[in-house]
């Protein structure tokens, strides 16, 4: 297993150190990970960067991030000001925040891109990019899961109140019910964990995202990946659809 890189040019921009070489390693891997809430992406990234050596390259760990920089970039201070505002960040600006991190696409490592694109807009402007970069995508790994199995997983799922730590009913319930095991404050359900308004959020989420599964199925890199099962199912199952998709024997 592979020692997970440092992401600081990921977070910092092009002018942060890196761990790796710009020079390319045996076997690098250039993906992009989709799949709605609830189908266990985070861990399932995490897991697939440690197997195969990549830098996850997640811009739901940025936008965080760009909260606590003293010096952000000019993409980055615009998409603050744009959350602090309220608003969705544009693609314009997510674009420009990518592009201000060419160094980690181009990177011999390779990457897997997590919560970009998020709409077709954004696959288009990404494969101009990577066109500029003289960088090709390998595979846009899918994660899928029924809907109700969706609501299991996050109509479940309890939240503590002091701390954010996270638990479930039934697949890991607190050792007290709804107190948390940390700090022993009380466990809550976020307003949008109800089954009612996951449902919605999955509707909305299947309207966004089938242009894209369109967009990259006609390209021939759609992966489709059954999420359901435990963490290290879903990952070797993920290694068996890339080694089929690229025509490897092993990954």
């Amino acid at each position: 297993m592979s020692q997970h890189p440092s992401r600081d040019a990921w977070i910092y921009g092009e002018d942060a150190s890196c761990e790796l070489s710009a020079e390319p390693c045996d076997q690098q891997y250039r993906l992009v990970l989709l799949g709605p809430p609830g189908v266990g992406k985070g861990t399932q990234a995490q897991l697939l960067c440690n197997r195969i050596g990549t830098c996850h390259l997640s811009t739901g760990d940025l936008f965080r991030a760009c909260q606590n920089i003293e010096e952000p970039s000019t993409a980055m201070a615009a998409a603050l000001e744009a959350m602090r505002r309220g608003e969705l960040v544009s693609d314009e600006l997510v674009m420009s925040m990518l592009r201000e991190r060419a160094s980690c696409l181009r990177c011999g490592g390779g990457f897997l891109l997590d919560g970009i694109p998020r709409t077709l807009a954004q696959a288009e402007s990404l494969e101009a990019t990577l066109h500029d970069l003289a960088v090709d995508l390998d595979a846009v790994i899918c994660y899928a899961l029924p809907l109700e199995r969706v609501v299991d997983r996050l109509g479940g799922r309890r939240t503590c109140v002091s701390c954010k730590s996270v638990y479930h009913v039934s697949a890991n319930p607190p050792k007290d019910e709804d107190t948390c095991d940390h700090c022993d404050e009380d466990l809550m359900q976020r307003d949008d964990d109800h089954p009612d308004a996951i449902r919605v959020r999955m509707q909305l989420y299947t309207q966004a995202t089938q242009p894209l599964m369109d967009y990259y199925a006609e390209q021939g890199k759609l992966v489709a990946v059954d999420a359901d099962g435990g963490p290290e199912d879903i990952l070797e199952r993920t290694l068996d659809a890339l080694r089929d998709h690229l025509s490897l024997e092993a990954i």
